[in-house]
């Protein structure tokens, strides 16, 4: 029970080292290996969250290499792997995360059917936070807020973007995650600009930069660039 429980607490966590690894692209084959052990090891245990995680790290090492095509296929095993252990939030990044990848490799229709999927996740969501808070779950609770507020950004849907990352925000400023609570700030900054309050949207971004500094990782220097373009 005790791992269950603190289960999505370490998923939340797990991608630290690795952010910092793969920050240097001279680093990105040390990366590669290191995911693929880790892909093995999951196997071997049997931990089909842990498999996705590798996998889905594998695909973003492949995409700042250019290899768009094995990306694509360690992001199908991911969303695979994420439906088998029943983690909709995972399945909602991994199908957004496809349907992109795939406009970008020219593949319209099949970027078209993924991000139609996309939206249909959506609403599988909904029931993962209902399930979240019925368990008690509040990391969990927010990472689905969370993912939710992306995949209405996705579909051009910012109030309910922006609905679901304040929701993000609050969860995780209560429970003391920064990281997460960096990343829903950088989603509610977008939905604010979209409506067109670029100082609110810039004061979001600010915040997230500094808890991205705080913990170490190099998403703070992408937010930095953001803000320089404003």
């Amino acid at each position: 029970m005790l791992a269950d429980t603190i289960r999505g607490y370490l998923w939340d966590h797990r991608h630290m080292v690795d952010w910092l690894t793969v920050a240097d692209a001279a680093l990105a084959a040390a990366a590669a290996g290191h995911h693929r052990r880790s892909l093995a090891l999951a196997r071997q245990a049997g931990w089909l969250d842990g498999q996705a995680s590798a996998a889905g790290n594998l695909a973003m090492v492949d995409t700042d290499l250019g290899r768009l095509r094995s990306a694509a296929d360690h992001l199908t095993e991911a969303l695979e792997l994420y439906t088998q252990a029943g983690f909709v939030p995972g399945q909602v990044a991994a199908l957004a995360n496809l349907g992109h990848l795939e406009l970008q490799m020219g593949r319209r229709r099949q970027a078209v059917e993924r991000l139609a999927r996309h939206a249909e996740a959506v609403d599988h969501a909904h029931h993962a936070i209902a399930l979240a808070v019925e368990g008690g779950f509040g990391l969990l609770e927010g990472r689905a807020h969370g993912a939710l507020a992306a995949a209405h950004l996705d579909l051009g849907r910012r109030d309910q973007a922006a609905e679901h990352a304040e929701r993000a925000v609050a969860i995780h400023r209560e429970g003391g995650h920064r990281l997460g609570l960096a990343r829903a700030l950088v989603v509610l900054g977008h939905a604010l600009d979209q409506a067109g309050d670029a100082a609110a949207a810039a004061a979001r971004w600010r915040q997230a930069q500094a808890l991205f500094d705080e913990v170490g990782a190099p998403d703070g220097e992408r937010v930095g660039a953001l803000l320089q373009a404003r």
